[in-house]
């Protein structure tokens, strides 16, 4: 069984090496779209969509697909392990949702033009009950008006529990997303409207680890038993979410253009030189926790009987006016004011209403070949009064090469989450002071993005974290993050790619937790098959992290705390097949192929397995005219 995926892709080699390799004719076609984030850019013009064939097994959720760099949240997952950027402060923050990864969100709606209606599909099926389907659809009403509907349900049975036999533990993960959007635009695009509404939902069977890892990592792998207790029975976390997103845009100036002698309404982007925006989002967000059987050594009961559902529920309004447009000679600005209104409400009756006003700006400013971007937010009142993030980025090419720059500095109150806390099994009331980010960011690269070199440095004061115990703890000290990344892409011949991206990060403090070392690589071959008709990709990736003292998952806090266990230290590889033909792109993928190859190899994080070598494939087929 071991040789069977080597065979698999011995044999897609000699078949792909025989084809003349063609990366662009054949493989591209183009589709018009404009999107949330477009607008807040101040993108007039729609984006050109590039549907040639990517990495299309890298859609499955739940994949861990970036090398480790940690959030200082924290955001982090057993199921990824991502790379975010600093945090922002435009936004009230309450719990981060472990699930968010999968949600529908607003700023992922692609609006399409199109005379025809347009469907992607997307279809993932593995072992051991892992199902992914994906759904989205768009069309045009009438010429200036298109409806949209997107479906997600995702289903994972057993996903770090499913090596073990007669293991009585679970961790079943459900989540149904489905999002209502539509897009409105008068003929001379004077007034356009861009509108949807979310509704997320996510569903954990959580047992919340395994007790004695220890003991487990010393088992051999092969004998898939282990009589440890789980730390929690039959707990379950629940995530809902309903969201309505709203922006307007109105243009103003002329709207008429010259054709010959003739004024004729633009129906373009193009001579578009500023408008209004309204921003309006409202969300309702509610988490669920109970468990019936806790161990009360590790999640003392505090309030009142256990069986209650333990619920925290967010309920925000904000509505932002923005003034965007054109500097003459070569820039865009972006200047704003921002008003949220936030009621929090937590076991008890513990109820909390919060208000805030933030002034947003942002410039871009065009000097020859060195681009300017200053960009900041600040709380001017309310509950994060004082916070701010503050940005100044710079960047140039001389010659084949790519300089980028950047300052940022902020400072923001801690997440209200450490703050305020109210449930079953943890309360406090405290008052933390702010914490202050101070960070200088560098790229190096060549134009094509072939070779880069990325070194950081970060400043962090008073940073929040919850400690072993899961109370909230602040640093007092002042530490440094220091980090280099580079990628190096090869041609290896007409079909060989080598992608390689490593990283090096060390944090001063033994509360900022993430591996020296992290790397991902990447070999694959690609290439026409049967006679031209289709175009695959046949390779191999693996992952490998330094051995490190993490975070664990705590259910009943629906966050990461610090963790004595070491995790990482052991390659994760996993073999795979993209082809496209036409406007369908599958995948086969083998997960974990290195699956008991190494010692202590089945902890992601601690307490949580990893997947075991499962064999999943899949479809996505784009349905237009």
């Amino acid at each position: 069984m071991r040789i069977f995926p080597v065979l698999i892709f011995c044999l897609c080699f000699n078949l792909a090496s025989a084809q003349d390799y063609d990366s662009v004719v054949n493989q591209r076609e183009w589709a018009q779209f404009l999107t949330y984030k477009d607008v807040s850019n101040f993108q007039f013009k729609t984006q050109t969509e590039d549907t040639a064939l990517d990495f299309v097994h890298r859609v499955l959720p739940l994949k861990q697909n970036q090398i480790a760099w940690q959030h200082p949240g924290p955001y982090y997952s057993p199921y990824r392990i991502l790379e975010f950027s600093l945090p922002a402060t435009d936004h009230f923050q309450v719990f981060p949702g472990v699930m968010n990864v999968n949600h529908l969100q607003s700023e992922n709606i692609r609006f399409y033009s199109s005379r025809y209606p347009r469907t992607d599909l997307k279809y993932s099926q593995g072992g051991d009950g892992l199902l992914f389907i994906k759904a989205e659809h768009s069309q045009n009403i009438s010429k200036n008006w298109l409806v949209g509907l997107n479906y997600v349900r995702n289903r994972v049975q057993n996903r770090f529990y499913q090596n073990m036999a007669e293991q009585n533990l679970q961790r079943m993960t459900n989540t149904f997303s489905a999002q209502l959007f539509t897009r409105f635009r008068t003929e001379n695009l004077k007034y356009e409207v861009l509108a949807d509404y979310t509704w997320n939902k996510s569903k954990i069977q959580e047992t919340g680890g395994i007790t004695n890892s220890a003991e487990f990592d010393s088992l051999n792998s092969r004998q898939r038993r282990f009589g440890g207790t789980a730390y929690l029975s039959d707990a379950q976390n629940q995530f809902l979410e309903k969201s309505i997103h709203l922006v307007q845009m109105y243009r103003d100036g002329s709207r008429k253009v010259k054709d010959g002698d003739t004024l004729v309404t633009d129906t373009t982007y193009n001579n578009i030189k500023s408008q209004w925006v309204h921003e309006f989002y409202f969300r309702n967000n509610q988490y669920r926790f109970t468990d019936d059987a806790p161990n009360e050594e590790l999640y003392p009961v505090r309030n009142i009987s256990l069986k209650a559902f333990d619920s925290v529920r967010c309920q925000t309004i904000s509505n932002s006016l923005h003034r965007m447009g054109l500097i003459k000679g070569n820039g865009r600005y972006d200047i704003a004011v921002e008003h949220e209104l936030i009621r929090v409400l937590q076991l008890n009756g513990y109820t909390s209403v919060y208000s805030n006003v933030h002034v947003i700006q942002d410039w871009k400013i065009a000097i020859g070949r060195l681009k300017l971007r200053p960009s900041g937010n600040w709380t001017v009142n309310g509950y994060n009064k004082g916070d701010w993030n503050l940005k100044f980025a710079a960047n140039s090419s001389i010659g084949k090469a790519k300089i980028k720059a950047s300052l940022t500095s902020i400072r923001k109150r801690p997440d209200y989450n450490y703050q305020f806390y109210v449930s079953n099994y943890y309360w406090w009331f405290n008052d933390l002071a702010k914490t202050n980010y101070q960070s200088l960011d560098l790229f190096i690269g060549s134009k094509g993005k072939k070779l880069s070199l990325e070194p950081s440095v970060t400043v962090v004061q008073g940073y929040v974290y919850l400690n072993e115990s899961g109370d909230v703890e602040q640093n007092s000290s002042t530490f440094l993050i220091q980090k280099v990344k580079a990628i190096v892409l090869l041609n290896l011949g007409k079909k060989w790619r080598w992608n390689n991206e490593l990283l090096y990060q060390k944090s001063g403090s033994d509360v900022w937790r993430t591996p020296d070392f992290s790397a991902h690589t990447n070999l694959f071959v690609e290439g026409k098959l049967f006679h031209g008709n289709m175009f695959a990709r046949i390779g191999a990736e693996a992952w490998w992290m330094s051995s490190f003292k993490g975070y664990t998952y705590d259910p009943a806090l629906r966050n990461y705390k610090l963790s004595s266990t070491a995790v990482g230290g052991f390659p994760q590889a996993d073999v795979y097949v993209d082809m496209h033909v036409s406007t369908v792109k599958l995948f086969v993928l083998v997960e974990n192929i290195s699956q008991g190859n190494f010692k202590s190899d089945w902890f992601l994080q601690p307490a949580y397995p990893m997947i075991g070598r499962v064999i999943r494939f899949g479809v996505q087929w784009r349905l237009s005219n």
